[in-house]
């Protein structure tokens, strides 16, 4: 029996069976699938492309990297309890969306599955190289199925009515771009105070007008985040990439300035200018007894 005179000679009979054997999987998984459809009756094959598209998206959704390219509208559908005219409304858009993000997700995943037979071929030949194209299709995939979930989030808002349209795009925000759209600590703090019923009229109607003019000039600062998140973090991305190429070739890759840094501290300072107007309509109990109040106190009083 002849012993392999290298670690290639021993790795390569394995690495062949196993991107056949992947070639395989793929090709048994589609058989499947075909086969299925094969045996349903006319009303069940009418239905299959949107089961189909529905069990893909649930599987492969979490795939994303970017923000809002995890987002599924129609789970934020279902969270905003729409009116059966409602749903009936945004029916055909929402069909048209989960063709388009059917066909944006599979080009994604297949970049990102790539080419077992290749990469197998890469390892033996020792090429750790990533072929620079890739991370740049890639990049521009993910930009697409983001782009998709942030076009129908618009378009669907567009048919709904003002109160339905402001709840399904504050959820989608909020899902899609978490950082940016979570509940800031002077919300929290607003939410508390505006609907405490001890506080003297007068006192609620002030801090009401601060909690709006906070809010409104988050809204502005948080329409730049997003317009600042959108651009930065596919370049951010195909950065990384890079990076970890140049460390590998013993280089120093070069540092990526963010953007959205200068504008998170902007937003900070903001948060902590309306909370010391609040602070100053109550009195000391009063702002202390407000969940989370406590790190807004110099530690001099």
């Amino acid at each position: 029996e002849q012993t392999p005179s290298s670690s290639k000679d021993t790795l390569e009979p394995v690495l062949n069976a196993l991107g056949d054997w992947l070639i395989q999987k793929r090709q048994l998984d589609q058989g499947l699938l075909e086969n299925i459809q094969a045996i349903l009756v006319p009303e069940q094959r009418a239905l299959w492309p949107s089961f189909s598209q529905r069990l893909y998206r649930e599987k492969h959704m979490s795939r994303g990297r970017l923000s809002g390219e995890s987002v599924d509208l129609f789970l934020i559908m279902r969270d905003c309890n729409l009116s059966p005219v409602a749903e009936s409304t945004i029916a055909d858009s929402l069909d048209e969306y989960a063709l388009a993000l059917d066909i944006a997700m599979r080009n994604r995943d297949s970049i990102l599955r790539g080419n077992p037979k290749k990469l197998f071929d890469n390892i033996l030949s020792g090429n750790d190289k990533r072929d620079a194209s890739l991370s740049d299709d890639l990049i521009k995939a993910r930009i697409e199925v983001r782009d998709l979930n942030d076009r129908y989030t618009e378009i669907v808002c567009s048919q709904l009515s003002p109160i339905d349209s402001e709840d399904f795009r504050a959820r989608s925000l909020k899902r899609g771009y978490t950082r940016i759209y979570r509940r800031t600590p002077a919300q929290r703090l607003f939410q508390q105070a505006a609907g405490n019923p001890a506080y003297a009229t007068e006192v609620t109607a002030q801090i009401r007008a601060l909690e709006l003019s906070y809010n409104q000039e988050l809204s502005a600062i948080n329409f730049q985040l997003l317009g600042l998140t959108r651009k930065h973090e596919p370049e951010a991305q195909l950065h990384r990439e890079q990076a970890g190429q140049i460390r590998k070739a013993g280089g120093t890759p070069s540092a990526l300035e963010d953007p959205t840094r200068a504008i998170y501290k902007k937003r900070e300072a903001l948060g902590k200018e309306y909370i010391e107007m609040l602070r100053a309509l109550l009195s000391a109990d009063q702002f202390l007894e407000l969940d989370g109040s406590r790190r807004w106190v110099p530690r001099s009083e």
